[in-house]
């Protein structure tokens, strides 16, 4: 038997395990994102979007990156002793055909440490990643603040 029989005879089961948890997990939409606009010198921003599992297994979200952030955390308003506090959330979980949003007073997201000043109408892409191993991609849009609540 040649080298790269050996290599796919190796190579072809792990392929197909990796394949079939990548797509037990299923499809994940990320609708509705956007980013409102911070003050200036502002160091954290808020992101906002709806995950929609369009498969037939349940998905989680474990973490999130993007180039125009120094991090990217899941976070949940929560309200002790009369005031607003930001606690970081280790994943997300989301039910086969179930929706998840991120809302301002609620789950949202934490952009820290943005690496340029974004202005109404910007792009900023940020990537997800689930328990699987999988990548989500969105484009979040920035928007005006125009009285929205933020952080």
């Amino acid at each position: 038997m040649n080298r790269t029989a050996r290599t796919l005879r190796v190579l072809l089961p792990v392929l197909a395990l990796l394949t079939g948890a990548a797509a037990a997990e299923g499809p994940v939409a990320v609708e509705e994102a956007w980013i409102p606009q911070s003050p200036p010198g502002m160091e954290m921003m808020a992101g906002y979007a709806t995950f929609h599992n369009r498969g037939t297994g349940p998905v989680t979200i474990t973490g999130a990156a993007s180039p125009a952030f120094g991090r990217v955390e899941l976070h949940r308003t929560v309200h002790e002793g009369g005031m607003a506090r930001m606690k970081r959330v280790p994943h997300l979980r989301i039910e086969a055909g179930g929706r998840v949003r991120l809302e301002p007073g609620g789950l949202h997201l934490m952009l820290m440490a943005p690496r340029r000043r974004l202005a109404p109408g910007d792009e900023v892409e940020i990537t997800f990643t689930t328990a699987g191993g999988r990548g989500v991609q969105a484009r979040f849009t920035v928007r005006p603040r125009n009285g929205a609540h933020h952080h």
